[in-house]
């Protein structure tokens, strides 16, 4: 009896031990969908765009066209940041365990008033059937406005009062010139 309860419990912690395994492999197990852009670090200016490229890798065991692909966009001040996909607006198809290159994903429309600084959004790309990449974090760098001064109103002002008066004196002498040589 003790050795049907030693093989019983060897046969447990065989089967643990595999189950443990397996886990640890599906831990580190690659995303069926892998977005790979081609920066993520870009300066911009506030006001401005930026069209933000990439690859896409298929491990889905299905081919994928360009209309099955979405991208969830997340973490963002969207006062300052406003994510357009442009992904699926060019049909390309993607064969099954294999990638597609320069891909437009999306552009970035900068608000005028964005504060300068880094601003960060993440990005997922998503498949019809519910497959997820891993999230990509991107950060934009908005660039300081520098202000134009604009010259002081009493300097323009002044400037104007100084022509006027400049002009009055001019027609004034012209005037006087031409009254006085009609006296004869």
């Amino acid at each position: 009896m003790l050795n049907t309860l030693h093989k019983s419990f060897a046969g447990a912690l065989a089967a643990l031990i595999l189950l443990a395994l397996a886990l640890a492999h599906n831990a580190h197990a690659l995303p069926l969908l892998t977005l790979t852009p081609t920066q993520t670090t870009m300066p911009v200016s506030a006001g401005g765009s930026v069209q933000i490229t990439g690859s896409i890798i298929n491990r889905t065991n299905t081919a994928l066209d360009a209309t099955d692909l979405f991208l969830n966009f997340g973490n963002f001040d969207p006062g300052a940041l406003t994510p357009q996909q442009t992904l699926g607006l060019v049909l390309f198809s993607i064969p099954s365990f294999s990638f597609r290159d320069n891909v437009a994903l999306f552009t970035i429309d900068v608000a005028a008033n964005a504060l300068p600084g880094a601003h960060t959004l993440d990005v997922m790309l998503q498949d019809l059937s519910g497959n997820f990449s891993d999230v990509v974090s991107f950060s934009f760098l908005v660039d300081q406005v520098v202000a134009v001064s604009e010259p002081p109103t009493l300097a323009i002002m002044l400037a104007g009062l100084a022509g006027m008066t400049g002009m009055t004196g001019m027609m004034l002498c012209r005037t006087h010139s031409n009254h006085g040589g009609n006296h004869g």
